[in-house]
């Protein structure tokens, strides 16, 4: 079985690559898994995404995965009510659970492993904190001290949770940061990137996992 797993591609402010990966990725996969941060509707309007340059474009390849039927689209905390947006852009319905589970692969976006994002209010600094919207990976640029202390913190959290569960693999968005790590019990983590910067994605072939940067 192939499954591709994808993450953070926050639409509109996706990178336009994203369209040609959604034709590879259905010719490819028996599954696909988007983990989260699909649609961008904590810094967007349903109305600027369609206003803007490229948002139609990416709504209608997103429409493409979801008619496939072997697509399963996750919430992020950029779009804790996605099946509703889903809905009223797309007009198809759409269920967006927060995880998803799979031949003993756990799939969720990763922020609930983010202590920022279980303070209540944090959507509502918008306006006066852009900032605050900034994925950890963004600190990575600018204090490098920073960055360690939030992905670390973040992933701290994954390696407690599988600890006290008994999955296989465990794969992630949220930080913007690709990787794959084996922890001590030998489960594995993924991290699927995003598709702002770039541009990579998990992928399992037959029990072979490997994640991929989209250059085409």
């Amino acid at each position: 079985m192939k499954i591709i797993a994808f993450s953070d591609i926050h639409i509109p402010y996706t990178n336009k690559k994203f369209l040609s990966f959604v034709d590879y990725a259905l010719d490819e996969a028996d599954l696909i898994v988007g983990v989260g941060d699909i649609i961008d509707r904590v810094r967007c309007t349903e109305k600027e995404i369609m206003e803007s340059k490229t948002g139609p474009l990416l709504l209608k390849a997103l429409k493409k995965l979801i008619l496939s039927g072997k697509c399963y689209l996750l919430k992020g905390n950029h779009d804790p009510d996605l099946d509703k947006t889903i809905q009223k852009l797309l007009g198809i319905s759409c269920e967006t659970p927060p995880y998803f589970i799979i031949n003993n692969i756990f799939f969720t976006h990763g922020y609930q492993f983010d202590a920022a994002c279980s303070w209540a209010p944090w959507r509502f600094l918008k306006k006066i904190a852009p900032w605050f919207f900034k994925p950890p990976s963004h600190w990575k640029q600018y204090n490098r001290k920073k960055w360690h202390k939030s992905i670390g913190a973040i992933y701290s959290n994954v390696f407690g949770f599988a600890e006290h569960h008994t999955y296989n693999l465990i794969v992630i968005g949220h930080t913007h940061y690709a990787g794959i790590m084996r922890i001590e019990s030998g489960q594995i983590i993924a991290d699927c990137g995003d598709w702002l910067d770039s541009c990579t994605y998990i992928k399992l072939d037959n029990g072979q996992l490997d994640f991929k940067k989209w250059d085409l």
